[in-house]
């Protein structure tokens, strides 16, 4: 991130800001994933990196059920809900199953009815994508190694619904 300030390359800063979100929530910082995703949202918005700002929220949305702040993360779900239905894709994201998966699991854990649309959309996409890998080992992986993959797919067996392979 800071090569990336210093060149004043600032898409490549917004992508590195959300990639230490990314990893200092996995790390548990909280505190810093929340300063990293709201840099890079900032800078998304401003250069107009549509997708780049949808995956910050869900990064945010991340942030506020680690802390247990329902509130921020289904305010930060309806930004994520607006973008879904404005742009009506996942292309260009990065990580693009895991914006529809951390909309999901802030709406379900507030107890709203839409949560289950959003569940639906990211396990169409979810199949759509692992229908283009050869079946077998490679689909299993695909579907099995990716942790927001795995929570699609058990958020809709926990939900009575039965994923496709």
């Amino acid at each position: 991130a800071a090569l990336t300030a210093s060149l004043g390359d600032r898409p490549n800063l917004a992508f590195a800001r959300w990639g230490m979100g990314n990893a200092l929530l996995a790390g548990g910082d909280h505190s810093g994933a929340a300063d990293a995703f709201d840099h890079a949202l900032a800078l998304a918005e401003e250069l107009g990196m549509a997708a780049l700002a949808t995956e910050s929220l869900a990064g945010l949305a991340r942030v506020a059920l680690a802390r247990g702040d329902l509130a921020a993360a289904t305010g930060r779900a309806e930004r994520i809900l607006a973008a879904l239905h404005a742009d009506g894709s996942l292309d260009g994201m990065e990580e693009a199953l895991w914006v529809p998966q951390s909309c999901h699991a802030a709406l379900a854990a507030a107890g709203d009815p839409r949560a289950a649309a959003v569940l639906e959309l990211a396990h169409a996409a979810l199949q759509a994508r692992a229908a283009r890998l050869p079946e077998g080992e490679p689909r299993r992986r695909f579907l099995e190694a990716v942790p927001w993959h795995r929570a699609i797919v058990a958020a809709l067996r926990a939900g009575g619904g039965e994923p496709r392979a």
